[in-house]
């Protein structure tokens, strides 16, 4: 699972809920308290074979293509606007808050905030700062 990085690290997870799952509705089905009974072997084989499915639709979606760099990027930075609650802010102080190795300089940050544009997540106005400077603030759409 190492080429579906970020799907093959919650394998084992799909399977323990598909095994809560099956064990809930088994005892239902008869009528048991779950917490009270214990999960059989019969179950987790069963939830096993189920995320067995699901793994082979991953391996095939991700076997399609490689993962959008720039919507990643994007949605990163998404990420850490609504973390910190941001509503405006300049396009320079945006940058130095999200800034990891995921840009490899401004320019490339740039094109990340053009992307969020062009969703219409922000707009993005100039304006003249000091020394005649351009300014470039970031509006972030109420709605997200």
């Amino acid at each position: 699972m190492a080429f579906c990085r970020d799907w093959g690290g919650k394998y084992h997870g799909l399977i323990l809920r598909i095994c809560g799952i099956l064990h809930c509705v088994e005892c239902a089905v008869k009528g048991l308290d779950p917490i009270a009974k214990k999960v059989d072997i019969d179950i987790l084989c069963h939830a096993n074979s189920l995320a067995y499915f699901y793994q082979q639709h991953a391996i095939y979606a991700y076997s399609l293509g490689e993962v959008d760099t720039a919507i990643v990027k994007a949605e990163k930075v998404l990420a850490k606007i609504k973390s910190k609650c941001i509503r405006e802010i300049r396009q320079n102080e945006l940058y130095q808050i999200c800034r990891c190795n995921l840009f490899a300089n401004a320019r490339d940050f740039d094109e990340t905030v053009a992307l969020l544009e062009e969703y219409g997540y922000i707009s993005r106005t100039e304006s003249k700062g000091s020394n005649n400077k351009i300014v470039t603030t970031v509006y972030v759409n109420p709605n997200i």
